[in-house]
């Protein structure tokens, strides 16, 4: 028997591909319904993703998507969703797709296009332990960093790009400088050849990745796992309802609750505990078209933290799935939070909602209050990359050789997407290591 606790779609994707290989499995999950941060929310007449709006997906995601029999229910984005603005200098600017055209665009100084034009004969080389922000003002500018990467950053991951490690965080990029000497000639030369990414949802919304994946699958819903205790055969797995025994467990939980379940069995659980998951808000906004001056003509607008906005940005839902919510409206995600906004949480639900309104009705030239908002806490949100989580990064590797598997957005990558991918590798190496 394989136990995976936690019904998120990592371990909902690990439990997935067990069963369908003919491995015993049994999945418990605490809460009463399964795929964690993954929420679609029909309300009134709008479509809201609470967590996840939207996958990233390679090659590899594509192919998992069409194994496990989605294939015909994705929801490509509308053609803007190829144009990202950056709010600089008071106003909204488009971010040139390539870059030649950035080159040749206002968007960035000359200082800053003379750096991206030297950075592919700069031989200098990340030294252990670097940040993101380091990397990129090393090979680049202050300028590229703050106003493309501190956003992308910030509205992506929820993140300080002058905290998160680059090694944890981007390591495919930090392989192009030691591949290529370069991150454009990386990038010209193909990268890692995983092919052209895309993002989409689904026709129900997010959601249902999750509700598929869960399908056939013995799962046992308000069951939480109180803990852990190793045996001459592996583990025994305690939950109010009894104790299940099992050769491997899968550890598809936060970092803080795979810490309180190791806690009587690896006297290192608090490093998993150190790791920082800051606070994140998610604002939904519904205007009247009419009363909004914008285009919205794109995927949304991120804000720099030197340009001291309230949000971390928007993402203009309703320009990118227009079925979200009737024509004659517009639906905005704003997120308020994550590292660099930590404190913007801690404001009260009324208060938090009218400095939003306020910020977007001077963002986007609006003339009428919302006419309905929606406000969801995350009180830990997404997981940070920064120095903790290396000696929590390393537990995890050991733990594999206890057969305790790690598998969760707290480690080896944060999206959806690179958590289907680890859940759909981690099954096929468990299927051919146990037999029952």
């Amino acid at each position: 028997m394989i136990v995976v606790i936690g019904g998120g779609v990592s371990g909902l994707t690990v439990g997935h591909y067990l069963h369908r290989q003919g491995r015993a499995v049994q999945l418990f999950e605490a809460s009463d319904r399964v795929g964690g941060a993954i929420q679609s929310v029909l309300e009134q007449d709008y479509r809201v993703e609470l967590g996840p709006n939207s996958l990233l997906a390679d090659n590899t995601v594509r192919e998992i998507i069409a194994e496990i029999g989605l294939a015909g229910r994705i929801l490509p984005p509308r053609s803007v969703s190829r144009h990202r603005y950056i709010y600089k200098a008071g106003r909204y600017r488009r971010l040139p797709g390539d870059p030649l055209r950035l080159l040749g665009s206002g968007f960035f100084s000359v200082g800053a296009k003379l750096a991206l034009f030297r950075e592919p004969f700069k031989r200098s080389r990340s030294p252990e332990g670097e940040s993101v922000a380091g990397f990129f003002a090393r090979r680049f500018s202050q300028e590229i960093v703050d106003y493309a990467v501190n956003p992308f950053v910030s509205g992506i991951y929820a993140g300080d790009p002058r905290r998160l490690v680059m090694a944890r965080t981007f390591p495919s990029l930090l392989d192009y400088e030691r591949r290529h000497g370069s991150l454009i000639r990386g990038a010209l030369r193909g990268g890692g050849g995983s092919g052209r990414r895309s993002s989409f949802s689904f026709d129900t919304g997010m959601e249902a990745l999750t509700a598929q994946l869960a399908r056939d699958l013995p799962l046992a819903l308000n069951t939480p796992v109180e803990r852990l205790e190793s045996t001459a055969e592996g583990w025994r797995v305690l939950t109010p309802q009894g104790a299940v025994a099992a050769r491997r467990v899968v550890l598809a939980v936060p970092a803080y609750r795979a810490a309180t379940l190791l806690a009587g069995v690896e006297p290192r659980a608090e490093l998993l505990a150190s790791m920082d998951y800051p606070p994140l808000c998610v604002v939904h906004s519904v205007y009247a078209r009419d009363a909004v001056g914008h285009s919205l003509d794109g995927f949304g607008g991120l804000h720099p933290r030197v340009e001291n906005l309230f949000s971390a940005g928007s993402i203009w839902s309703s320009s990118l799935f227009p079925d979200r919510c009737p024509q004659d409206r517009v639906l905005l995600t704003t997120f308020v939070g994550g590292a660099q906004y930590r404190a913007h949480t801690a404001l009260a639900d009324t208060e938090l909602l009218a400095r939003t309104a306020a910020e977007l009705a001077h963002l986007y030239d609006i003339r009428q209050p919302p006419l309905w908002q929606r406000l969801t806490r995350w009180e830990r949100a997404i997981p940070q990359y920064d120095a903790a989580s290396g000696p929590a990064w390393e537990l995890a590797g050991e733990l594999a050789g206890r057969g305790l598997h790690v598998c969760a957005n707290w480690w080896g990558g944060v999206s959806a997407a690179d958590c289907l991918k680890k859940g759909r590798e981690l099954a096929h190496q468990l299927a051919v290591e146990t037999t029952d």
